[in-house]
């Protein structure tokens, strides 16, 4: 191929000035194939040495553009983000093609525009922007590890702590209403489909490496011995000693998809699906025993408790409370009056003081008594067309704390202010928290979580 006219440069150097605003920051790459024999060459437009905070966005978009040579078809040219410091996120702009966080088809001889996130972890950081020209698309990303790119350039900018509220890095929640934290030894846990991990306090995560592959992780929880047990969407139970590896533990089980209850209490083990169950195990896991609950009449188990007095409590997906006293062998219905628990169930706790904690429609929270089933209702219900209900209970010393949702004083709310909002400053919807033992909030917000610098 022959060198473009110089003519053409120019015309292209003033297009580009004109349509993004701004002056190209680098005479580009050596476009003379003859020489380099390339197959594609990357040229960064503008966007690099930006400063920013973190979590956020940068200001300006990086942008850049891809040259190729010959007649190769326009999605054998691919491009990588990959972090040399700092754990941000990028978000590619008015891309048609499939894209996924390793791998982007993109256009030849187009500008290329991505937005950076910038990560919460380092005050200067990196990113190299690769470029691929390959006969064939691999989606796996270890076979671009193994092999130079055709191209790349460096990208910069400096970051600094957000004032107040700001977003957590190195997560994005994907099932934001049921995401939920748990915590041992000091180290936070997300389970949000996968699980990472935090040990700084929930400002930066990680994902857990090693992960069953295909897994959809539903809710976890660890026992005394900090064996972590987790319960995903379609394969079951797993359980792992050491979070390295993982076993399988299904024996029992009829038809293990859609997980709507799980529950470790040590010695035993406690499941639902979503057409089947309840199971028990007593033995870690290694076998699975159905209970029989309503004549075995076929329900959704959604809620179940342990009382300190050893009566297990459990609520269906209708709403309606059995308890047993011999560890789920059998059950009886027991009365609950329609006021404590308005058109739903959502959540269920049994508190220190023995009483049972529920979280309802109507935004409702009661509490009763488990000998009378009487107690107190407490709701702030206003009309409008949205579910209002209680979720989230949590208890914190002699308080107690609970999320009103999709309500117009949507927050959280505790009992010793005289079961008011709590004001913590933070002016978006909140659909989860987490309450750490300094007494500051994780927050979930849409898909982030956000975190108090």
């Amino acid at each position: 191929m022959n060198k473009p006219p110089i003519m053409h440069w120019l015309c292209l150097a003033a297009f580009g000035a004109l349509f993004f605003g701004c002056k190209k920051e680098s005479a580009g790459p050596p476009l003379d194939w003859n020489q380099d024999g390339r197959a594609g060459v990357i040229e960064l437009i503008s966007g690099n040495n930006q400063s920013g905070v973190f979590g956020e966005y940068l200001k300006d978009s990086i942008v850049f553009k891809i040259y190729g040579k010959g007649n190769a078809p326009h999605y054998q040219y691919l491009v990588r983000f990959r972090k040399r410091q700092g754990n941000g996120a990028t978000n590619l702009i008015d891309q048609h093609y499939y894209y996924t966080d390793d791998l982007v088809p993109v256009d030849l001889d187009s500008y290329i525009r991505v937005q950076w996130e910038l990560g919460c972890d380092n005050a200067v950081q990196e990113m190299d922007i690769l470029l691929y020209v390959d006969s064939m698309y691999r989606a796996d990303p270890a076979y671009y590890d193994q092999r130079p790119a055709d191209d790349s350039v460096t990208v910069s900018a400096s970051g600094v702590k957000p004032q107040g509220w700001g977003h957590a890095c190195g997560c994005q929640l994907n099932d934001y209403l049921n995401a939920h934290i748990i915590s041992r030894d000091g180290v936070l846990y997300l389970i949000d489909q996968t699980i990472s991990r935090s040990v700084d306090g929930g400002i930066n995560w990680q994902p857990l490496s090693n992960l069953p592959v295909g897994v959809d992780v539903r809710a976890a929880q660890f026992n005394s011995k900090g064996w972590l047990y987790m319960v995903t969407r379609e394969h079951g139970v797993y359980y792992s000693e050491d979070l390295v590896t993982w076993v399988p533990i299904n024996d029992g089980l009829l038809d293990h998809r859609d997980p709507t209850m799980f529950n470790v209490f040590d010695d035993e083990l406690f499941v639902s699906f979503y057409v089947d169950g309840p199971y028990r195990s007593t033995d870690n896991g290694k076998f699975w025993r159905k209970l029989v609950v309503n004549n075995g009449r076929s329900q959704r188990y959604r809620l179940l408790n342990r009382h300190p007095n050893g009566k297990l409590y459990l609520f269906d997906d209708w709403s309606d409370l059995y308890v047993s006293g011999d560890q789920g062998d059998t059950w009886q219905l027991v009365p609950i009056d329609y006021k404590y628990k308005q058109y739903q169930v959502e959540d269920f706790k049994i508190g220190p003081d023995g009483m049972l904690y529920i979280g309802a429609g109507d935004a409702t929270i009661s509490v009763i008594s488990p000998e009378t089933y009487e107690g107190m209702a407490h709701s702030i219900y206003k009309w409008n067309a949205s579910h209002q209900y209680v979720k989230g209970i949590q208890f914190v010393g002699n308080d107690v704390l609970y999320l009103v949702m999709w309500h117009d004083e949507h927050g959280i709310y505790s009992k010793n202010a005289n079961w008011g909002m709590l004001d913590l400053g933070f002016d978006k919807p909140i659909e989860g928290y987490y309450r750490k033992p300094d007494g500051s909030f994780i927050l979930q917000s849409a898909n982030r979580l956000y975190v108090k610098y």
